[in-house]
């Protein structure tokens, strides 16, 4: 074979640049008179030229709803369809063929549509045979073509068949240096980049190079006509490959006599289409078992792309028991196949969901979901159930998890939705049917039904949600006393101690549209070393009290819109303090009961004031005990609260803290006895592992209580505590 140098005058080497076969084997309706196939005949774009090379940076198969088919229909095996596609063991349809992201998800179909070692790839490990590089020999100049996916889309790909892959830019310096070491005159180099910011990815990439750049770039699917582009200082010329099926990119290689590149033209070709005898089979199967209404028809407009989106966020939604689903705005549904039909078919239904993705559901507190909120201005971002401040139509509580459903893709970080910290929540859903499956499962049984556009007033009205809140601690505790020095009995019984106190916080609520029930328990026990009167000092019990309490709120005020407006409750509490100093003769429960309105002034920030009655459920108004007597007739009072639950604070920036602020104030009206009692209470909590946090607190109680006798009896408790605490959480949804 003469060399390069024998050569008199330029050469030209054409190139045939393939894109996706989206479409190719199908295209139009089942009442189309027949199915025609483009592949094997993209060797007919160079025309009369000799042996083009002929290329593709993918995706081979794609979207197109017939391979899929072909693969599944009982007619049609692997075999056939590379015999579909033109390829035998004497001619490849490709001569070098760089997989995208749909062919790396589905390796074992691509590859049964080329044939043995098609695949032009360094970085990616395949499943099927492939090669780093090869060369290719023109008219005695030899032109060397290596390929490199960029490795920001991995997380784009189907995870459950996510290959391994190693630095685009190490792999293509390895294969340009192999290359131009064994006597390659031109390096042409296939890049499978993000579409959307494809040429600044190509950039990086080259600019990262230690070899010298390759002579030609040519990069995945770039909308619009063939772009021929120089970087600067890379002297390297890329090209946007075809991203249909129905034409391909001519580009001719112009090489100087000793074989340097010198020119690169390119022009868009359309490919023309040849009927198929086996294409024809699989479109039958496929209309006579497929092109069949799925549903009835509810509707009389055709559905568009978002509609069809809102309809699977909602069913997505429902199915799932989440308040919150997730869906991309762009790529899920192929923009192609809209407008569908009324009643669509299941073979519109494939056209529209070319990915039977699985979902996935975790769970999130609330302040973790206000993270989900910031979604809400991406263009490519489809939710449903989330916005306002509001999931499922409440405010977001900080205090409640809340459940959020997506697709396999999404949850594993397809197009950076997810956060990598919130991904490893996500769990599959193996009760839960496949995204196509669960639209043909609802329209099957309700038809299309849903408002795509719903205003965002609008009440929505959800089954009722569940919560239990569990907390465990134990804490190194401070307390200072302060009673009255002219009272003959304390009114607190603790008194000044350094010990060791356990804490357990029980909260269950059950949350429904209009009405909230909460259920809160916080007991304290705690054991002193305490030094006693006489000089010495023993253990002993010296705190226990428990705090019960029953919230009821009915919701007037339709969220944080209207914060103006108050809520109705009503609240029943139960105090008790057992310990019983020498001093007293009579343990303390005290019952409070209020009703009064309540304003949620944030969604972790609620005030109420309630009219209520007070009573010492444990004071004898027979015993001989002046302040017993007296404490036990029931009082009427007006009780009010403000409490700032689970408020996000930074630790130096490593960890989200929570904090909890409840101030509880309480005045007697009537009665013999006037109490006015101040109760404090702060607690941060610094995480540690997902279930212990590290917890400070303060609680400050007050308290005034004047006799009737006109003796002022008051008493100021000063509690400071630190230790560990251990958080539960379980969380359900209760559907009809």
């Amino acid at each position: 074979m003469p060399g390069p140098a024998s050569l008199g005058a330029a050469l030209i080497v054409p190139v045939v640049l393939g894109g996706e076969l989206q479409g190719t084997l199908f295209e139009g309706s089942c009442d189309a008179p027949g199915a025609a196939v483009r592949v094997p005949v993209l060797r007919e774009v160079a025309g009369d030229r000799a042996r083009p090379i002929v290329m593709s940076t993918g995706d081979l198969l794609g979207a197109d709803p017939l391979s899929g088919f072909a693969l599944e229909g009982p007619s049609v095996v692997q075999e056939d369809l590379r015999d579909l596609l033109g390829a035998t063991d004497h001619q490849r349809i490709f001569d070098a063929v760089l997989p995208g992201d749909f062919d790396l998800t589905g390796q074992a179909a691509s590859s049964a549509a080329l044939g043995n070692e098609a695949w032009t790839v360094a970085n990616v490990e395949l499943d099927a045979p492939h090669r780093p590089y090869r060369v290719f020999v023109r008219q005695g100049v030899r032109i060397g073509v290596t390929g490199v996916v960029d490795e920001a889309l991995i997380p784009e790909i189907d995870p459950l068949s996510r290959p391994e892959i190693r630095s685009a830019t190490e792999a293509l310096d390895e294969s340009v240096r192999v290359l131009r070491g064994a006597g390659v005159q031109t390096v042409v180099a296939l890049m499978h980049l993000s579409s959307q910011d494809g040429l600044e990815r190509a950039r990086t990439l080259l600019a990262a190079m230690k070899e010298a750049p390759p002579d030609v770039v040519i990069t995945s699917p770039l909308p619009g006509d063939p772009s021929l582009v120089r970087f600067d200082g890379l002297g390297t010329v890329l090209i946007a490959a075809p991203p249909r099926g129905a034409s391909a990119t001519l580009v001719e290689l112009e090489m100087a006599p000793q074989g340097t590149l010198r020119e690169v033209r390119a022009v868009r070709r359309e490919v023309p289409a040849q009927p198929s005898a086996q294409a024809d089979v699989v479109r039958n199967w496929a209309c006579s078992e497929l092109d069949v209404p799925v549903g009835g028809n509810t509707r009389e407009q055709p559905i568009n792309d978002a509609e069809f989106r809102a309809f699977i966020l909602e069913s997505m939604r429902l199915r799932a028991g989440a308040e919150v689903a997730i869906l991309p705005c762009v790529g899920f549904a192929a923009e192609t196949a809209f407008p569908l039909p009324p009643a669509p078919t299941r073979l519109d239904l494939r056209r529209a969901l070319p990915f039977d993705n699985g979902m996935e559901t975790a769970r999130f507190t609330g302040a973790e979901l206000r993270a989900f909120e910031s979604l809400l201005s991406r263009p490519d971002v489809c939710m449903a159930g989330l916005g306002s401040g509001k999931a499922a139509g409440r405010a977001i509580d900080p205090r409640r998890r809340y459940t959020v459903v997506t697709v396999e893709f999404v949850a594993q970080g397809g197009f950076e939705i997810v956060k990598p910290a919130m991904q490893s929540k996500f769990r599959p859903r193996e009760d839960l049917p496949t995204v196509r499956n669960l639209v043909r499962n609802e329209l099957e049984a309700h038809g299309f039904n849903v408002d795509a556009n719903p205003d965002p007033d609008d009440e929505v009205e959800e089954p009722a949600l569940f919560d239990v809140h569990l907390d465990i601690g134990a804490t190194i505790k401070s307390v200072n006393v302060e009673n009255d020095t002219d009272a003959e009995a304390p009114q607190l019984t603790r008194r000044d101690f350094l010990g060791i106190s356990g804490t357990v916080d029980l909260r269950v609520s059950l949350d429904l549209p209009r009405h909230r029930f909460e259920v809160s328990d916080r007991t304290r026990y705690g054991i002193v070393r305490e030094e006693l009167d006489e000089g010495e000092a023993e253990t002993r019990e010296n705190e226990d009290v428990t705090i019960l309490e029953a919230v009821y709120s009915g919701r007037l005020s339709g969220g944080t819109e209207r914060p103006w407006l108050p809520d109705a409750g009503a609240s029943a509490r139960l105090e008790t303090e057992f310990t019983v100093p020498e001093e007293r003769g009579y343990q303390r429960a005290l019952l409070q009961l209020g009703v009064g309105p309540s304003w949620r002034l944030a969604s972790n920030l609620t005030v109420r004031s309630q009219l209520g009655l007070r009573r010492e459920l444990m004071a004898d108004g027979d015993s001989e005990d002046v302040a017993e007597a007296e404490l036990a007739e029931t009082r009427v009072a007006l009780i009010s609260v403000a409490e700032l639950r689970d408020e996000a604070l930074d630790v130096f920036g490593l960890r989200k803290a929570r904090l909890n602020v409840r101030v509880d104030h309480a005045a007697d009206l009537s009665g013999a006895v006037r109490d006015q009692v101040l109760q404090g209470r702060l607690t941060i909590d610094i995480p540690v592992t997902d279930v212990l946090s590290l917890t400070a607190g303060l609680d400050v109680y007050v308290l005034e209580r004047e006799r009737t006798d006109g003796q002022n009896l008051s008493g100021a408790s000063l509690d400071t505590s630190l230790g560990l605490k251990s958080t539960t959480d379980f969380g359900a949804v209760f559907r009809p």
